[in-house]
């Protein structure tokens, strides 16, 4: 994916410096609707993985997180 950036977290506060810094790069500009609407879209993956030390099995589960650019529109 082009400009993505992927980041190992183990803190929820370690997360949140990585949403802030995505935020902070997108794209902004003024429309008829909004005048700070969001140009790019956002997509944020979040992999989470428990391990189970006694039967070294392990979880997986994937959350997204997903902005789309030009959505205020659905409000309308």
């Amino acid at each position: 994916m082009q400009d993505a950036t992927e980041a190992f977290v183990v803190k929820a506060g370690d997360m949140m410096k990585v949403m802030r810094k995505g935020a902070e790069n997108r794209s902004v500009a003024a429309t008829r609707m909004n005048e700070n609407s969001s140009r790019s879209h956002s997509i944020f993956l979040l992999t989470l993985i428990q391990k189970n030390t006694e039967t070294e099995t392990t979880k997986l589960s994937k959350l997204y997180f997903v902005d789309l650019a030009g959505s205020e529109k659905v409000n309308k």
